[in-house]
């Protein structure tokens, strides 16, 4: 009898001792405190887009930053930023180079504007000129230039982007882009071009052209010691052309007018395209012209 009591004792001591425990068990897990979420980690730095600098700028060539007043000179080694706005003037050019993944050459008389700058998109904004992008080949990064209400992008390859008036001019020496516009897309290969604007969408891609034709005429005096000449020609449609080295407004079918004064003792006159020829030499056209 007492060796029962006792193990009914010894039994109620250990069930007591587990609920016990159990109930300390209990209260120690609802009182543990919620662990904080791991911080992400950071973006290794090859994860971050390389800064776009300025690695070559010849002749009059300046930078507007938001937030200053007026533009400054373009120099090299310094770093563009989104919202930065390029101006070359005539006989300039500026190149840009982002690390490994691509470089771009801002041709003369040409107006471009920084938009975006990541690890996956570098965006630009063509407001008149050309310019070129050499892009290395990544399908997880672009590079877009917007001419117009016209957007072209490439994930790698060489292309050529101008502007003229109204006019964005695609050209594609290696790889492949595509031209965006008003609702339709076109993929162009290597030796083609492809035009839009705004409002049109792009045609069908085309061999580059490489052609231009010049006619100078003479149209009398301006003064005792100048002669008036009246230039005009014919290019591809969307060329940019230079005489004298000032551009000329070429219209949607490639022709172009210029009225030159020369001094006497003058019989020769530059010219010279500014887009691409097939075999990737630029220009595609250039010489003199002698007057009548």
């Amino acid at each position: 009898m007492g060796e029962a009591r006792e193990r009914v004792v010894f039994l109620g001591a250990v069930a007591s001792l587990l609920a016990i425990a159990g109930v300390g068990y209990g209260v120690e897990l609802g009182s543990t405190p919620q662990l904080p979420a791991p911080a992400p980690p950071e973006a290794s730095p090859d994860a971050r887009p390389p800064p776009l600098v300025i690695v070559a700028a010849r002749g009059p060539s300046r930078i507007w930053r938001g937030g200053q007043v007026g533009f400054r000179d373009a120099r090299a080694g310094e770093s563009l930023l989104p919202d930065d706005v390029v101006e070359t003037g005539a006989d300039a050019s500026v190149e840009l180079e982002a690390g490994e993944r691509y470089r771009v050459a801002i041709e003369e008389s040409t107006r471009l504007a920084v938009r975006d700058l990541t690890d996956e998109l570098s965006r630009f904004r063509l407001a008149t000129g050309l310019v070129s992008a050499s892009v290395g080949e990544d399908p997880a990064r672009t590079v877009e230039v917007e001419s117009g209400g016209a957007v072209a992008e490439t994930h790698g390859g060489d292309l050529w982007v101008a502007r003229a008036g109204e006019v964005a001019t695609v050209s594609v020496l290696r790889g492949e882009a595509t031209l965006r516009s008003a609702g339709r897309a076109v993929t162009i290969g290597p030796g083609e071009q492809a035009q839009a604007t705004a409002s049109d969408p792009p045609g069908d891609p085309v061999p580059i052209p490489s052609s231009l034709l010049l006619k100078v005429a003479s149209r009398g005096p301006g003064s005792a010691d100048e002669k008036r000449l009246v230039i005009t020609g014919r290019a591809g449609p969307g060329a940019l052309v230079a005489v004298e080295g000032r551009p000329v407004p070429v219209a949607a079918d490639g022709t172009f007018r210029r009225v030159l004064y020369l001094r006497d003792g003058r019989d020769r006159i530059a010219f010279r395209t500014l887009t691409e020829s097939p075999d990737g030499r630029r220009p595609a056209g250039a010489g003199t012209a002698m007057p009548p």
